[in-house]
């Protein structure tokens, strides 16, 4: 089958049918998976809030049996069919796999699982459960803990971080839509019809492309040479270094879309014709030299989030994201709450719900798009003085 962009690719009763909008038929059959996802994620979180709690003990075979299993059934897999769903999976670059999903007698999907309350950041379990996709020449690889849900696509270039597909946490209510909508992709009617390739490519070529953007954007002696070349053709020439600064003094953002915003909501770049927002929403702004003196960033520890807009180091609208995990970017509102996927929270809500962990240190996780921690920021900052 080809793949045209932009179409809705459906198979029924074996046939394919490509169109530009799902119709009657597809969009129960979508409904469908998505409620039956949904019963799972509320039966699941029953059980990981007594695990949580203390009431009960979910060792990594209970994940498998009590939490992985019948989420695989929910969207699709017959777990009781052996040519279909196999545990321990011997492969044939030694270990075995907790669990490999089967379609036309080839494995497409392993999944990796751990006890409920242990963490899946250890780049041991990351790298096991990665490693049986490379081996078996599968590329889709889960690793779950029954709450945290990550899909890596094993044979992609690149660290670990790189092949990151998704994460959530099914217990966060906040980001259920996504929960709901990285799980169907794992659906097996998704894989036949290889739907999640299609997804990985977009968003791997979203990725590249960012990066690039900002390579340019930074001052890349090429884009330079090509703004002054564009410029001399109205008969107009400027240097290179006012080129540069005028890049640094213009407003040019490149970030993905939050999940869940419209593509016409928040634009990358700005429009020139939109019309700005209401000056009583955004933080007054303070020159760096008063916030000096009033003598309140002597030590680094002093210093934040709200000193680093004010000092134009990081600007409101700007995203931010947690370290290792791209995907989950987060809106700088103001200095103390950060936009989440279409939710105001703190950014210590917002990072502990990205790594699922209860408590974090946000300024040592949380990074501009280039990379730069908050807390090298912070120590720029009080190093001004």
């Amino acid at each position: 089958m080809d793949d045209f962009d932009g179409d809705v690719a459906l198979r029924m009763g074996g046939r394919w049918a490509n169109v530009g909008e799902p119709s009657a038929q597809a969009r129960f059959l979508m409904n469908e998976l998505a409620s039956r996802i949904q019963r799972e994620i509320a039966r699941a979180r029953k059980t990981i809030e007594n695990a949580r709690a203390g009431l009960i003990r979910v060792s990594e075979r209970d994940t498998i049996q009590k939490l992985v299993m019948p989420m695989l059934a929910a969207i699709g897999w017959d777990t009781l069919d052996l040519t279909e769903v196999r545990e321990e999976l011997q492969s044939s670059g030694g270990g075995r796999a907790d669990i490999a999903c089967f379609t036309g007698g080839r494995v497409v999907m392993f999944t990796e699982a751990k006890a409920v309350n242990d963490s899946i950041e250890d780049p041991r379990f990351i790298s096991q459960a990665m490693k049986y996709g490379t081996d078996e020449g599968a590329n889709l690889c889960v690793l779950t803990n029954g709450r945290i849900w990550t899909i890596y696509h094993a044979n992609a270039e690149g660290k670990a971080a790189d092949k990151l597909f998704r994460r959530f946490d099914i217990t966060d209510l906040a980001v259920e839509n996504f929960a709901v909508d990285s799980l169907s992709l794992l659906a097996k009617s998704a894989m036949e019809d290889r739907e999640i390739d299609r997804a990985w490519q977009r968003d791997h070529a979203d990725r590249r492309v960012e990066a690039a953007l900002r390579t340019l954007l930074s001052g890349d002696p090429a884009f330079i040479n090509l703004i002054r070349k564009r410029i001399q053709a109205d008969h107009v020439d400027l240097a290179p270094r006012q080129i540069r600064e005028a890049l640094a003094r213009l407003d040019l953002r490149v970030g993905s879309r939050l999940p869940g915003e419209r593509p016409d909501a928040k634009p990358s770049l700005p429009q020139p014709t939109a019309e700005p927002r209401p000056a009583q929403t955004l933080p007054a702004s303070r020159p760096p030299q008063v916030i000096a003196a009033e003598g309140a960033l002597g030590d680094w520890k002093d210093v934040k989030i709200s000193h680093l807009i004010d000092a134009g180091l990081i600007r409101t609208g700007d995203l931010l994201m947690i370290k290792g995990c791209p995907g989950f970017e987060a809106r700088i509102v103001d200095g103390r709450r950060c936009n989440y996927r279409g939710v105001e929270m703190s950014y210590g809500q917002w990072g502990c719900r990205v790594k699922g962990w209860t408590t974090i240190q946000i300024a040592v996780h949380a990074e501009t798009m280039d990379g730069v921690l908050l807390q090298q920021l912070r120590e720029r900052l009080a190093a001004r003085g």
